[in-house]
């Protein structure tokens, strides 16, 4: 197959990559009095109006990452034009933005449930990242998807470049204080100053992604850009794992924290139970920020979640269990960081 990949149309984005052909997304002009004409016809009927730009793109099946409000308008110009869609769920928060109703009940990003719902009633095929969403698509929808697990190599390994002075505790994801949620690792950051955060920041927002560094006390590294062959060798040299975000479909940053046995400290989200169920990673949950879930952080990284670390954590959480809850069915604990078996997560 021939793989065309459609990029927002903004000068920091690639031209060009090795084997694909980028093309710049550039939505076609309407006249203002059609535009207001289209758009009481959505109001009225929850149906979107076709995207002009991939009803004359020539392609026979379109990939659609996401359930956003401009992904109902994909979804349409495919039937239209008579190619085939299909949607990827990217996040949980997808199904719930599907059972939205009204104009003033919104999602994260504005989407309305109504778009939400053709998208995924109008596609021909729906993917999706793990048995949670598999199984909440058939009952909120009564749709079948296409469950496909994150792709991992095992054999591809990155370089420990330490020992530290001392415990590093990693974070990815973007700057932002809704989704991912960085300003929350700032927050652990200063509880425990012990630690060494490392943090990989996408400038998603300069606004945002300002604000967030100038605010990071003297613990915290932020790193704008990791080219992609690079990006193994922090999950490598991690001691500790973080994640702060709301909600996640299947973050591949939990798979390659588990790859190297690293501590995953996790703030709400456990992608197919893989922390509580199957103990990959040794992985912690807490549901409030504060001391105890810098405690947490700290424990993590220093003992390498040995059998003493359990047991304090363990300690920890009976006597905050109103505000608390910790992983299930810990396995016993190594006193390494020794790689694991991720395959545990994907199935096989």
């Amino acid at each position: 197959y021939e793989i065309d990949f459609i990029l927002a149309d903004r000068p920091e984005l690639p031209k060009s990559a090795e084997g694909f052909q980028l093309l710049p997304y550039r939505k076609p002009k309407t006249a203002p009095l059609m535009k207001l004409r289209r758009s009481i016809e959505t109001r009225l009927t929850g149906r979107p109006q076709p995207d002009g730009f991939f009803k004359q793109l020539d392609s026979e099946i379109v990939f659609c990452f996401g359930l956003r409000n401009d992904t109902a308008g994909i979804v349409r110009a495919c039937r239209e034009s008579g190619k085939k869609s299909v949607v990827f769920l990217t996040s949980d928060r997808n199904l719930a933005d599907a059972q939205r109703h009204g104009r003033r009940d919104r999602g994260l990003y504005g989407e309305l449930g109504d778009l939400c719902r053709y998208s995924l009633h109008a596609a021909d095929c729906i993917a999706v990242q793990s048995p949670f969403q598999l199984e909440e698509l058939r009952r909120t929808q009564g749709l079948t998807g296409h469950l496909i697990r994150n792709p991992i190599d095992l054999n591809k390994c990155g370089i420990d470049s330490g020992p530290f002075d001392r415990p590093v505790a990693l974070w990815v994801g973007r700057a932002d204080t809704f989704s991912k949620r960085a300003d929350l690792c700032i927050e652990v950051a200063r509880l425990v100053p012990e630690v060494e955060f490392r943090m990989v920041m996408n400038n998603h927002d300069s606004s945002t992604f300002d604000a967030i560094a100038a605010s990071a006390p003297e613990n915290v590294k932020i790193i704008e850009r990791v080219p992609f062959e690079e990006i193994e060798n922090h999950y490598a040299s991690a001691t500790v794992f973080i994640n702060t975000s709301s909600a996640e479909g299947f973050p591949n940053s939990f798979l390659q924290a588990a790859k190297y046995g690293s501590p995953i400290v996790s703030l709400d989200v456990d992608p197919g139970d893989m922390l509580g169920k199957h103990g990959v990673g040794k992985g912690i949950l807490a549901t409030t920020i504060g001391q105890r879930y810098g405690e947490n952080v700290l424990i993590g990284a220093q003992s390498h979640l040995t059998e003493e670390g359990l047991l304090t954590i363990r300690s920890a959480m009976d006597r905050h269990r109103s505000r608390h809850r910790v992983g299930r069915n810990f396995p016993p604990a190594a006193t390494n960081k020794n790689p694991i078996l991720a395959r545990k997560c994907l199935g096989s």
